[in-house]
């Protein structure tokens, strides 16, 4: 090990002795008359006793101990999941408690009889999923749905299609829970309004592409126009097939309604009662009926709109190049795109499976520990009556009931990864420890012993806890800590510096420095008389400092080095 910078260290930490004498005391008043001799004799300064050590040959280690707490590598809190604005969220049942662990598929928490369920995944559920979602959140469902052994069938990576509508629906059921329902109408009706959603949007691209170029919008326009016109008037054909359809089994229950009502007003045998509830089927079924012809008319008519639209971009499209043409058919683009985005919105929210957000939690790695609960059965989400028990105290009480959770606090809080020690070390410590090294992590309460490694240092110190100035450090153990240490505050003490083997060490106090640098080590002889030795100091320790003999007279372990005199300071001064 390289010495040089210990021996600079300890170039400051020692300062120069001066021995100096003790005046005697005044005898007291009326002592008797001495001679001039003895009076001088008494008045000398007694005879110092010297103040020694003993030279030792050992290893000398020094070490930096600080506090540190357990953690987890990562944290994830877990929310209620998205519900309308008719139901109350009231926590309804807790699967979970502190310390549980968590695992993929699992039910965390129930919230109005809705579930929490998790899942492996780096994108978070910042939407809800439904029939023709698209993107990386619908990717890691449908690897996690995959890995809990639900089959997609043929969708597309990332494509919410039936078969994932099929796999979440088992799962939902598997968990005791039922899923929004689809049926195979549905999945045709979105399949037709997105592909009518998509030729709209590649018009508008071609209609913002020849403005901007300012030239004649090309046959591939004009093509797309065509798609867009055809799509528009598949989906408008469709929007009245359907329309009939309904309104026809509409019509079919209120026409068999109403023949109940003349039977049976007809029967002399029928009861006023039989009577009343054949009107009341038929009130119903009108009802229906009106409803029905509404809803279906508003359909028809958006896809009519959609129609019209079409046809007047594409009528654009044939137009000859003009400047002003070509910003109107950029605005009419964007018109007939908000309108078959309108018009698969409307089927959308009436159709297929869905993946209500909150519902489903994406965490970026499993298994989980539950870190922290505010998930009391009984208590609202989001504030209420009163505040309940948040962290480790909710978590203990469990399956009990009443209060409110703290407004705006996640249900649970979820660790992640493995557990590892973040501690501070001050500022003067900063230079004693490098990333990498070996760290002994003691849990006083438990008596469990840790090795570990300094895995990382902050670059920048921060105020601590005492207010001085301190460097984060991050420790990686050698062996798994035990899950329930999570939280754990222990003591870190990490091998600074250490000598290669036994060297010589003496007190810091028997070291000298004078007026032209050096130092040096008064020996005490046999035979009383004292002896400079000139020394190299190296590492400090704990009080004491490696020193290397310099020039002839050597030192050797046993000797006994001065360090002070009896009454007075020390031989060598430590700053």
């Amino acid at each position: 090990m390289v010495r040089s910078s210990w021996r600079r260290r300890v170039g400051w930490l020692v300062a120069g002795l001066v021995l100096v004498g003790v005046p005697a005391a005044a005898y007291e008043a009326g002592q008797r008359v001495r001679s001039p001799a003895q009076a001088a004799a008494d008045a000398a300064p007694p005879i110092p006793s010297v103040i020694t050590a003993p030279v030792e040959r050992r290893v000398l280690t020094d070490a930096v101990v600080f506090r540190g707490d357990v953690i987890a590598a990562g944290a994830v809190e877990v929310g209620a999941p998205s519900l309308s604005a008719e139901t109350v969220p009231v926590v309804t049942d807790v699967r979970v408690g502190v310390g549980d662990p968590v695992v993929e598929g699992a039910v965390l928490v129930v919230v109005s009889d809705r579930p929490v369920l998790v899942l492996e995944g780096l994108v978070p559920a910042y939407r809800s999923l439904g029939p023709a979602s698209r993107g990386l959140d619908v990717a890691q469902l449908q690897d996690g749905l995959a890995r809990l052994g639900f089959d997609v069938g043929d969708d597309e990576d990332g494509v919410f299609g039936a078969g994932t509508q099929a796999a979440v629906a088992a799962w939902y059921r598997e968990a005791g829970f039922e899923p929004v329902p689809s049926s195979p109408d549905d999945t045709v009706k979105l399949a037709e309004a997105l592909a009518g959603v998509d030729a709209a949007e590649r018009a508008l691209a071609g209609a913002q592409e020849a403005l901007a170029d300012g030239r004649q919008v090309d046959p591939g326009a004009v093509a797309q126009s065509e798609v867009a016109l055809g799509q528009s008037q598949r989906a408008l054909n469709s929007a009245r097939d359907t329309s009939t359809r309904a309104i026809q089994a509409a019509d079919g229950a209120v026409s068999a309604a109403r023949r109940e009502v003349d039977r049976l007003v007809a029967d002399p045998l029928a009861t006023a009662e039989q009577i009343s509830a054949a009107r009341q089927v038929l009130a119903v079924a009108e009802a229906d009926r009106a409803r029905i012809g509404g809803e279906q008319a508003g359909l028809v008519a958006d896809a009519e709109d959609g129609l019209r639209l079409a046809e007047l971009a594409y009528e654009t499209a044939l137009e000859p190049p003009d400047v002003d043409a070509l910003r109107r058919g950029v605005v009419d683009a964007e018109a007939a795109l908000t309108a078959a985005q309108r018009s698969y919105f409307l089927v959308s929210v009436s159709a297929g499976v869905t993946v209500p957000r909150g519902e489903v939690v994406f965490v970026p790695e499993l298994p989980a520990r539950v870190s922290s609960s505010n998930a009391v059965i009984g208590a609202s989400v989001g504030g209420g009556a009163g505040a309940g028990p948040t962290g480790s105290e909710a978590g203990a009480l469990g399956a009990g009931g009443g209060g409110a959770s703290s407004p705006g606090s996640a249900l649970l809080g979820l660790s992640i990864g493995s557990l590892e020690v973040r501690g501070g070390i001050s500022a003067g410590d900063r230079p004693l420890v490098q990333e990498g090294a070996v760290a002994v992590l003691d849990v006083e309460v438990t008596g469990d012993r840790f090795d570990a490694v300094v895995a990382e240092i902050a670059e920048e110190p921060v105020a601590g806890p005492a207010g001085g100035l301190e460097h984060e450090v991050v420790l990686d153990p050698a062996t798994e800590i035990p899950d329930g240490l999570l939280g754990a505050n222990l003591r870190v003490t990490i091998a600074a510096a250490s000598t290669d083997g036994p060297v010589l060490v003496v007190p810091l106090a028997a070291v000298s420095a004078k007026a032209d640098g050096t130092l040096r080590v008064t020996v005490l002889r046999a035979d009383g008389v004292q002896v400079e030795v000139p020394v190299e100091a190296g590492l400090s320790a704990v009080g004491y400092v490696e020193i290397t003999p310099i020039g002839p007279g050597g030192l050797a372990e046993g000797d006994r080095v001065v360090i002070g005199v009896a009454g007075l300071e020390p031989a060598g001064a430590a700053s």
